[in-house]
């Protein structure tokens, strides 16, 4: 508090060197801005190849990583040495005239890392450049190439960059991001290419926080990032302040910074770039049946038709130039109407086509219903022509015991009907449709209902102790053991006025 700046006190932990230990020590240097990402990063690496060696918690490392643990902790008391100032504006700076967030990414085998710079330039010229957030993280135990590595690391800079926005209450004038990779900048710069997946989302995800024209080149030499990718001493990170207190360039005016390279487009060769696949297009008659077997509702089949033969008729009104058609509207009860129909047409081709192709019947079943074919739907005959009915009671549609379609139908009316039972979903079913040998099919779609089955599902009955012993031995005489139940108090009317009463009772 003296000095106003952020120190380290480090108190090396007499710890085994094994996995446990190693976690412990290593998890104990409280640093939340950063300051320390690059020495810290050493100990991760070889805690990551501790866990991809699959080593117990408490199994003795290697002689090699116990040196390399060893080395480290050895480094551990020279972070005292450090000072960062606390404050990021220093004491008697001039107005500022601009302030600018600068965010450097850079990636290696071991790890990516991130960090963020930010300079102040008052009105007389005066340039000063502190250092903001730092953050470095190990590569996944996955193998990702580089140029993935260094797109992590650019979506990390995006992330620290709104991060830092929200905290910092200085006005941000201007953001630049810095990369030392030439395919991070094509793939951010580069819009009319197709990527694959893993990159296609990161992209996106730095084009919805910043801009191409953010993005500018630096190389590696002079990219302090590098450092947090790869890792430093204690004595290195003393010695080369560059990671604390930024490149020399930023402290300087904008024409001595680096000039961004040439920037070609991505070529087709890139490995992350999309292939072009060649799309022919062949007529299939697909089998219709095979279609219906994939709803599970009656609802959901003949929406799905509705929309089917919408868009047949958009196809053939686009072929005749009549114009495209509505395609995003709701569905109408005529469309629905005309896809019910349509569905009840494809299904009984496939069990009376013979029937509907002139002919005769071979089912015994079907020729007692005295069948008729109106509209290309095979309906009861009978003999209920003149009767007051409407006309699907009159004539229902006959229908395959044995269909996926009239499974679904069954389903329907049964839930039409509040899951009333076989009876009554029955005679809603043959207000418009006839199943052959219905009563079978009705009773085995009912008693699959999930909801039936838990509504009529037994109550489960508690077993009752056993009986005391002076309730079962026979050898005493009765009211040897008698029970007394006493409570109160109740108010009971007396006369006019109400008085309370305590009730003494055998139990």
């Amino acid at each position: 508090m003296e000095t106003d700046s952020f120190k380290f006190e480090v108190q090396v932990k007499e710890k085994p060197a094994t996995r446990r230990g190693i976690l412990s020590v290593a998890s104990s240097l409280y640093d939340p801005l950063g300051f320390l990402a690059p020495f810290v990063l050493p100990a991760k690496v070889l805690l990551q190849n501790l866990c991809r060696r699959d080593l117990t918690w408490d199994a003795q490392v290697s002689p090699e990583e116990e040196r390399r643990w060893q080395k480290w902790l050895n480094y551990l008391p020279l972070l005292t040495e450090i000072q960062i100032s606390r404050c990021l504006k220093p004491e008697g700076f001039q107005e500022i005239e601009s302030a600018q967030l600068h965010h450097f990414c850079d990636a290696s085998e071991v790890g990516y890392a991130a960090m963020s710079y930010l300079r102040l330039a008052s009105k007389s010229g005066a340039v000063h450049c502190a250092f903001v957030l730092g953050k470095s993280r190990l590569a996944p135990t996955k193998v990702v190439s580089i140029p993935r590595l260094e797109l992590m690391a650019a979506v990390l800079a995006v992330t620290m960059d709104q991060c830092i926005k929200g905290e910092l209450e200085i006005k941000i004038d201007e953001t630049v991001f810095w990369t030392d990779s030439t395919a991070v900048l094509q793939y951010i710069r580069s819009e009319s290419r197709r990527f694959k997946t893993f990159v296609a989302n990161r992209v996106a995800r730095i084009h919805a926080t910043s801009a191409p024209e953010q993005w500018r080149h630096v190389d590696t030499k002079s990219n302090p990032a590098d450092d947090g990718s790869r890792g430093l001493k204690a004595s290195e990170l003393l010695k080369d302040q560059r990671w604390i207190i930024g490149p020399d360039f930023l402290a300087k005016e904008e024409k001595f910074w680096p000039s961004p390279p040439d920037v070609l487009e991505v070529p087709r060769s890139d490995p992350e770039v999309k292939k072009e696949v060649l799309v022919f297009a062949t007529s299939v008659r697909g089998n219709m049946q095979d279609l219906f077997s994939r709803y599970s509702s009656w609802n959901k089949l003949k929406r799905a038709m509705a929309c089917l033969l919408r868009y047949k008729k958009w196809l053939l009104a686009k072929a005749k130039g009549e114009g495209n058609g509505d395609m995003k509207s709701s569905l109408s009860a005529e469309e629905l109407i005309e896809a019910e129909r349509d569905i009840i047409k494809i299904m009984q081709k496939g069990v009376f086509g013979d029937y509907l192709d002139g002919k005769e019947l071979k089912s015994s079943a079907v020729k007692k219903l005295n069948p008729i074919v109106v509209d290309g739907i095979v309906r009861i005959g009978g003999r209920l022509g003149n009767a007051p009915l409407d006309y699907d009671e009159k004539h229902p549609v006959i229908l395959p015991h044995d269909h996926h379609v009239t499974r679904l139908l069954i389903s329907h009316h049964h839930h039409l009907v509040g899951h009333s039972g076989a009876g009554m979903t029955w005679s809603s079913l043959r207000t418009r449709y006839w199943v052959i040998r219905g009563g079978v099919a009705v009773r085995k779609v009912v008693g699959k209902c999930f909801k039936c089955k838990r509504r009529n599902a037994p109550r489960m009955e508690q077993m009752m102790a056993e009986l005391p012993l002076h309730r079962v031995t026979p050898d005493k005489p009765p009211f040897t053991y008698v029970g007394v139940d006493y409570f109160g108090s109740i108010l009971v009317k007396q006369g006019r006025s109400r008085v309370k009463r305590y009730v003494c009772s055998p139990a």
